[in-house]
């Protein structure tokens, strides 16, 4: 659980972070390391939430076990409706003991 001085002190490095948006040629504002700048910094609460959200931007296929972190190779996969066949499952024979086109299948064999 976080406190109101959590909050606070996360505030305050996003003030000093907000002074350095761009190269300057000077160390990072929120740690004080030479070798980045604000916007790029670990210690920076924007940083975090960014790299958090693009954590989160995957999708698996429960099929197959892929993950995808990119939303076109995610549809080509699997779709473009939540109703469609992904990828992988038209690649093999539904009833999985014939030879029938994967995408007509009707699982008789």
């Amino acid at each position: 659980m976080f406190t109101v001085s959590d909050y606070e002190k996360a505030i305050g490095i996003l003030r000093e972070a907000s002074t350095q948006t761009e190269p300057d040629g000077k160390t990072c504002v929120v740690c004080g390391d030479s070798g980045h700048q604000a916007w790029e910094c670990h210690h920076n609460p924007l940083v975090l939430v960014q790299r958090a959200k693009e954590a989160e931007i995957r999708w698996r296929c429960f099929h197959c076990n892929e993950v995808f972190d990119d939303y076109e190779q995610a549809r080509k996969h699997f779709g473009n409706n939540s109703m469609a066949t992904p990828k992988c499952v038209m690649k093999k024979c539904l009833c999985r003991e014939c030879s029938c086109n994967p995408t007509e299948c009707s699982g008789r064999g």
